[in-house]
């Protein structure tokens, strides 16, 4: 999947905003960067994205006018498709539609428009948010109406359309102080297109994530790197235990089908604990468990709606856990298979926070590596320490590297930005009210020093903290008029503190200044 082109009406902070990715490039990885300043709509990009697919998956009017232009398949089958709901003739003033309309495209082909549901042309989107989780949980309920528009547009009648202007006042006012509101159930099924991943599911994602590497190679491959950060030297065994109690007949039944792929089964009281040692298990076994499921992200969404309960006592999947050795690595080889032998047997829950989100992000990767979706992650560097950071895009890059995911990023991390060139990463500029316009930084960030990209990506006046230069500056200020052994001493004693770098090479100057004036 390759996102080509966006345009988002009026939708929150965005208005008339025209994003178009560098895609071209067969080359290129497949990740694109959405930075800017706090405020600047970076993931209110990301969730108007999800909204319109939701739209057109429901076959419900998008209020507000859009644009996708995108690439499935890969190789030979690939598609072009573009989805929008305004005249494009520049001549018809971008005249709204009454409903989306799709063209399609194959290689060195005209568009051609496409008649009947949109369902089959339309993008798998998957989520992950280290942000407000319950924001996009209740943009994506079924049977939620979001609101997509601001309320102060409705009431001072700048929307464009009269009709959405009449139904959303119509709206607010019945919802008036005293007024009997009504909330009707919608008919409407969960989204097959859209799947939200929430902090809870990380283990889930994790398990998958591993069983898709063991079922491709037998061993951990591209994932090593990534468990070597944390420390973890074998994946040993996982467990998941059943509440059958609140098991309805259907979900009984693919309990009992995994029973019987189990190493072992131990009833306790109403729970049913199955056990599966991968110690021993041959690549084709773990191929047996996921491909009657049909792979890791479908044996994912099978094991998530089993687990998905407001109120985890009444959640049918009521644990899950991941057994791993643990233990250094070391030059010696001999040495090392005795460490890795050797080390002691851990619950990935025993992990610390930051390192469980850095590998359940990290193995997301890896569950949708055969799959053709767009991925979209809100900040999913926090919780990262730098060292991490520097790597995020080299562990997508070998998880990303057959093409067929593209991963659209929101990132507050200037390290992060040095690993992709100025063309993949799109800086959102928000004026006084409202996002209008986004483009690449003029900055080459390919190999860039971080601190270039604090001060000319994300508008830095310095990238040293401020209270340090405040410092330094006061005490600058304070004896650069003065040229004295007092003021001398000050200005040494200072340089002692300071690291090396800009501060330090402007003391030096002074200091410098000084002496030459003293002779």
């Amino acid at each position: 999947m390759r996102l080509h082109h966006c345009t988002i009406g009026h939708y929150r902070v965005l208005r008339n905003l025209q994003i178009k990715f560098n895609n071209t490039d067969n080359e290129r990885l497949g990740i694109d960067f959405l930075v800017g300043q706090n405020g600047s709509g970076k993931s209110t990009l990301l969730q108007a994205i999800t909204f319109i697919i939701q739209q057109l998956e429901k076959g419900s009017d998008v209020p507000f006018r859009f644009y996708l232009e995108y690439e499935l398949g890969s190789a030979n089958a690939k598609q072009s498709i573009r989805i929008y709901n305004y005249e494009l003739d520049e001549d018809s003033n971008q005249k709204k539609l009454d409903r989306a309309r799709a063209d399609t495209r194959t290689v060195n082909t005209e568009w051609q428009e496409r008649h009947g549901s949109l369902e089959e042309i339309l993008p798998r989107v998957i989520i992950l948010t280290t942000g407000r989780e319950q924001e996009w949980q209740t943009l994506l309920k079924p049977s939620q109406q979001s609101v997509t528009l601001d309320p102060l547009e409705v009431l001072s009648g700048s929307l464009a359309d009269s009709d959405i202007h009449a139904q959303h006042e119509q709206r607010l006012l019945s919802e008036r102080v005293g007024a009997s509101i009504v909330f009707e159930p919608s008919a409407q099924s969960e989204s097959q297109k859209i799947t939200f991943v929430p902090t809870e599911a990380l283990p889930l994602v994790t398990l998958c994530g591993v069983l898709a590497e063991l079922s491709h190679n037998g061993i951990l491959n591209s994932m090593k790197d990534i468990f070597e950060d944390v420390r973890i030297r074998q994946v040993c065994a996982f467990s998941l235990r059943f509440r059958l109690n609140l098991a309805g007949s259907n979900e009984r039944r693919e309990i009992q089908e995994l029973g019987r792929k189990a190493t072992r089964a131990v009833h306790i009281g109403s729970d049913w604990l199955l056990y599966f040692d991968l110690t021993d298990q041959q690549q084709s076994s773990i191929q047996d468990l996921l491909g009657d499921r049909g792979g890791a992200f479908a044996f994912y969404q099978q094991l998530r709606r089993l687990s998905r309960n407001a109120i985890a006592a009444e959640r049918v999947l009521q644990e899950v856990n991941i057994f791993v050795k643990r233990g250094p690595k070391d030059e010696d080889p001999v040495k090392d298979r005795e460490i890795a032998q050797n080390a002691p047997l851990h619950p990935l829950a025993w992990l610390s926070d930051g390192e469980r989100s850095f590998i359940g992000r990290m193995s997301l990767f890896s569950m949708l590596r055969d799959q053709d979706q767009l991925i979209l992650l809100d900040e999913p560097e926090v919780h990262f320490n730098d060292y991490w950071k520097r790597q995020i895009v080299d562990r997508l890059a070998t998880l990303l590297e057959d093409g067929k995911c593209h991963a659209l990023i929101t990132s507050h991390s200037s390290i992060t930005l040095t690993d992709v060139p100025r063309e993949d990463i799109i800086v959102l500029h928000r004026g006084e009210q409202y996002t209008q316009s986004a483009g690449s930084p003029t900055l080459k960030t390919l190999a860039a020093d971080p601190s270039d990209i604090i001060i000319h990506v994300f508008d830095s006046p310095y990238a040293t903290g401020q209270y340090a230069v405040k410092k330094v500056k006061a005490i600058l200020d304070e004896v650069g008029q003065r040229n004295n052994k007092q003021a001398q001493q000050k200005l040494k004693d200072l340089l002692n503190e300071v690291g090396p770098g800009y501060w330090s090479y402007r003391i030096r100057r002074v200091l410098y200044r000084m002496s030459n004036d003293a002779s």
